[in-house]
Order: structure tokens, then sequence, then C-alpha cells
């Protein structure tokens, strides 16, 4: 399970000698650079899907445990159901590490592209907004 202090720490976890030019691509979504995302991701279109470790998110989840709105509903406008649905290490989805962090619109934008995410997700959805709740 993630906690919030993983999460502060994953920036620090993240090195160039596990993901080489992966690095470049997290520091963008980490940061919430959605225009450098994009024109990374209009090069390297396959790093929509890639994992990144060491805890083998994708961008997307990235943007989504760092809390950045427009990067998550922009790379929904770009993913596929199947790139969505891509679970991390710990098993989570794009939507529950939004949930997590307690970004219900976020987590709205998630359910409302596609209805396979909609499970046990939508209880934390609905639980998203009582302050420090972990799934």
């Amino acid at each position: 399970m993630l906690t919030r202090e993983r999460i502060k720490t994953l920036a620090g976890v993240v090195s160039n000698e596990m993901n080489g030019p992966l690095l470049t691509l997290y520091k963008y979504a980490h940061n919430g650079d959605w225009d450098a995302i994009k024109t990374y991701l209009s090069h390297y279109p396959n790093a929509r899907k890639a994992m990144i470790k060491p805890y083998g998110g994708t961008t997307f989840h990235v943007a989504a445990f760092s809390g950045h709105l427009r990067v998550v509903e922009e790379l929904v406008k770009l993913m596929s159901v199947e790139e969505l649905e891509i679970q991390d290490n710990q098993g989570n989805t794009g939507l529950s590490s939004a949930a997590f962090v307690g970004k219900r619109k976020m987590a709205e934008c998630l359910a409302m592209a596609t209805m396979d995410l909609i499970s046990y997700n939508v209880l934390l959805v609905l639980k998203c907004s009582v302050k420090d709740f972990t799934p």
C-alpha cells in the first residue's frame, strides 16, 4: 500500500539508472508539465504505457499521484481503455491513485472515460473527500 510519505519520496527513488529516458517523462508528469509531456509522447507514443520503476506506475499514475488534474484530463483523451486500466506494482489503477490523493474531479474524469474501471473504485471516489482517507 502506498502511503503519503512514500509518494513524497517517489521522486528521490526514481533514478536514471533504472529508467533512462523515462526519467525525463517521469519528471514532466511529477511536475505537471503537460506541454512537455505532450511533446515527449508525440515522439515516443508507446511511452504512454511504459512502467516507470521502482513502483511500476505509468506517466498517468505519476500525474494522478502528484495531483495534476489537467495532465490527467489530457492523458485520458490520449489513452486507450486498456492503457487507463494498467496497474502499478501495488495493483493501483489511475482511478485508485486519484482517489488516494483525494482528487474527486480527477477520479470522476477517469470514471467517465471508462465504465470498466468502476467497481470497488467507486467507493473510493465517494470517500475521497474524507480527510486522510486511506483505501
